[in-house]
């Protein structure tokens, strides 16, 4: 073990100790003469198993193998050789620094698979690089492909590591190290030939023996690229499922005795793997060599087949999802056609009885006026007048308009207050008497004590007219009738009352301001209104943690139409507010990108910046509420997955300038989904009768929502949720926020 500031070659200066295993270790080292940090690979030799010539010509023999097959390698995936060279027992390569940490670490700690989405972006970049190794002249086997060699870089992409084993297509077995090496090949990731070949020679013979002709194929079998698929494979069922896969020695021999194959298939394991990859895997996996993929291209081209099948099976369920839904409204539309139909004829029914009833009305009082016109003309007036009785001592009263005869002025008595035995006259007929008795008419008769004057002034009240008795009563029925007519009307007519819209309760009529506007808050810069409402949260299939679907009421609240961009998280880093992503140099983002949505922040991080500008970070419900709606939406434009609204699901191999893709929310936030994963407030929690994924992280878990461009629509949805650690998580590389804000009272 190498101490550190120890120097070796007058040249590497150790710093401090990367990794170490059976065959040797990794060191971080300073290169004095280019002044920079390199990554030292030692390789011991076991002396007691090295002792002749020949032996010692074999171990030097490999480790310049690995040298010369890293240092022709000129592919992204593969660490760059920059030297090597030989002290005393130990072999040494100088070799790239890689960043980031390997997938079998992250996945230990992780505890639960990893998403569908990264996994099959790290698998397509692997392909690629498979591909470029078995290509070269010779081909290169790599023979170790497994995650604790897959480094995952601060970038997002993945480095290839451990050529200790690797060798030529020509290279014989006995070439390499020693057989020890093949063992470090990891059972689990290895093909059986590639195990057969390295086993005990006494239990080979046993194997031999119990399965002659199976056994002695596998064995005569050598190691070639279909050897690293199988190990790809493994490594992939491993990632997706969090399950170690049972080793190929142990399957065949299960197999060859006529039993089932042990391995599981990876949908039981993990039900978010797609049948068509599950398929995709256990290919690779073929115990019998010829049944693999041929090459790393056709295990492309299958992968791309398979994803293209399952995007097909999902788009036909989504249709016929949406189709049964359709026809659900369908039927509730007409319904509601038919209720709307029913309450408009009944409305109609009642507004033409009303109306015929007004007509009857009106064509009674105008009879009744009509009458009463007729009965007030001259000749009734004389035939009361006759009437009066002519050897009264006191002269008959009737009413006066006027001062007559020095009598007093008595005033008509109101239509409203009348004394039963009064009679009701009108103004024309108040009038008459004055126009035809004047104080010089003569008496009505010569035997007539009285003149005209004391007829009109005095005596006792008339009798009532016998065809006014029956007025009073048709009004009243006039009154009732139009009264009824316009109770109808305000019953069955519009109101303001409030209704449930898309399961949103709002008003008919909003509210006003002076003016008979809608008043709503103005937002501050760069932030839109979203109103409060009552709105379906979660999903009813999907993911444990989306689950079940439920009732949340959100009050207003003010939301970045935008995710924060980098030239806005560097102004609170100026301020001294806010530290950088760990992705910066020197406190800055790369040039071109200042537009993109800041990521490789923790929560801590992004909560300090939405306070630095005065806003917070958003709930989840919140979050859920701005992206989707109140109608249900699976996707902020709609219900069903459309190519260029997002920046997702392969619209892109990276990030983006916020809102250049056109899929806005309901409320006009741009990029609730792709793009950059999004931090909440809500603690990670099992909705209201639900339950989280058993495979859930441990810890601080904050909910992230949204997705990324790496991600499907499976998770770049507005109801997929997942809780993510506040701080220590093994990358935040894909992790940005948006804010919002409270409505002061």
């Amino acid at each position: 073990m190498l101490g550190i500031n120890e120097i070796l070659r007058g040249r590497y200066r150790i710093i401090k100790q990367l990794g170490r295993g059976g065959m040797g270790a990794v060191y971080e080292a300073h290169d004095n003469v280019f002044d920079t940090t390199v990554a030292l690979k030692e390789i011991l030799v076991d002396l007691t198993k090295v002792t002749t010539p020949k032996q010692q010509q074999m171990v030097r023999n490999a480790f310049e193998r690995e040298a010369k097959i890293l240092a022709m390698v000129k592919h992204e995936a593969f660490p760059h050789v920059r030297d090597y060279f030989v002290e005393t027992d130990s072999q040494y390569l100088v070799m790239e620094l890689v960043d980031g940490e390997d997938l079998g670490s992250l996945l230990e700690r992780r505890q639960s698979p990893f998403p569908l989405a990264n996994v099959l972006h790290w698998t397509t970049q692997l392909l690629d690089a498979l591909d470029y190794l078995h290509g070269l002249n010779p081909p290169v086997v790599h023979r170790d492909i497994k995650p604790q060699n897959l480094k995952l870089t601060s970038r997002g992409k993945i480095k290839l590591l451990d050529f200790g084993i690797a060798k030529g297509k020509d290279a014989p077995a006995e070439a390499t190290i020693s057989n020890q090496t093949f063992v470090a090949a990891t059972l689990n990731y290895s093909p059986l030939e590639q195990i057969l070949r390295v086993l005990d020679p006494t239990f080979q013979e046993v194997i031999t023996q119990r399965f002659d002709e199976k056994s002695t194929r596998a064995i005569s079998q050598a190691a070639d690229a279909k050897s690293d698929l199988y190990a790809l494979g493994a490594t992939i069922y491993h990632l997706l499922t969090n399950k170690l896969p049972i080793d190929a020695l142990k399957r065949a021999m299960e197999t060859w005795a006529g039993k089932p194959d042990p391995l599981q298939y990876p949908s039981k394991v993990n039900p978010e793997i797609p049948n068509e990859v599950s398929d995709w895997i256990l290919r690779a996996m073929e115990l019998e060599h010829d049944n693999r993929f041929p090459s790393a291209v056709e295990m492309h081209n299958s992968l791309q087949n398979a994803l293209e099948g399952e995007k097909r099976r999902e788009e036909e369920n989504k249709k016929a999802e949406w189709t049964a839904q359709q026809q659900k409204l369908a039927e509730e539309r007409r319904h509601a056609e038919e209720e709307q139909n029913r309450r408009t004829q009944e409305h109609k029914r009642l507004l033409d009885e009303s109306e015929a009833k007004r007509k009857l009305a009106e064509q009674q009082a105008a009879e009744a006026q009509k009458r009463l016109t007729d009965s007030q003309g001259r000749g009734d007036i004389d035939k009361t007048i006759a009437n009066f009785p002519t050897t009264s001592e006191q002269p008959p009263t009737v009413f006066s308009t006027g001062n007559i005869a020095g009598q007093p002025t008595t005033a008509p008595p109101s239509p409203f207050n009348q004394a039963p035995q009064e009679t009701m006259m009108s103004d024309s007929a108040r009038e008459l008497p004055r126009q035809v008795f004047t104080t010089e008419t003569p008496t009505v008769t010569g035997q007539n004590k009285y003149s005209t004057d004391q007829i009109v002034t005095g005596g006792a009240p008339p009798k009532k007219s016998s065809k006014l008795v029956w007025l009073i009563p048709v009004l009243g029925l006039l009154f009732l009738i139009v009264g009824g007519a316009i109770g109808a009307w305000f019953l069955l007519g519009p109101s303001d009352e409030p209704v449930v819209v898309n399961n949103a309760t709002v008003n008919k009529s909003p509210a006003t301001n002076t003016n008979g506007q809608a008043s709503k808050p103005t937002p501050p810069d760069g932030m839109v209104y979203i109103e409060g409402a009552t709105f379906t949260m979660g999903a009813d299939k999907g993911d444990a943690a989306e689950m079940p679907a439920h009732e949340e009421t959100v009050k207003s609240f003010f939301m970045d139409k935008y995710e924060v961009t980098r030239e806005d998280y560097a102004k609170c880093v100026e301020a001294g507010s806010c530290t950088a992503p760990v992705t910066w140099k020197n406190n800055t983002y790369a040039e071109g990108t200042a537009k993109f949505p800041v990521v490789g922040v923790n929560y801590d991080q992004a909560r300090d910046y939405a306070k630095w500008a005065g806003k917070r970070l958003p709930k989840e419900e919140e979050w859920e509420f701005a992206a989707r709606g109140a109608d249900k939406r699976e996707f902020p434009w709609g219900k069903t997955w459309e190519s260029g609204k997002a920046n997702a699901n392969g619209a892109s191999k990276d990030f983006s300038a916020v809102g250049k893709f056109s899929g806005a929310s309901p409320f006009d936030v741009y990029d609730m989904v792709g793009n950059a994963w999004e931090w909440t407030s809500s603690e990670f929690k099992a909705y209201p009768k639900g339950t989280l994924p058993p495979n859930a992280l441990k810890g601080d878990l904050r909910v992230i929502r949204g997705g990324s461009y790496e991600s499907t629509p499976q998770y770049a949805s507005t109801t997929y949720r997942t809780g993510w650690l506040a701080q220590g998580a093994p990358t935040y590389n894909q992790t940005g926020f948006r804010c919002v804000k409270d409505i002061a009272p």
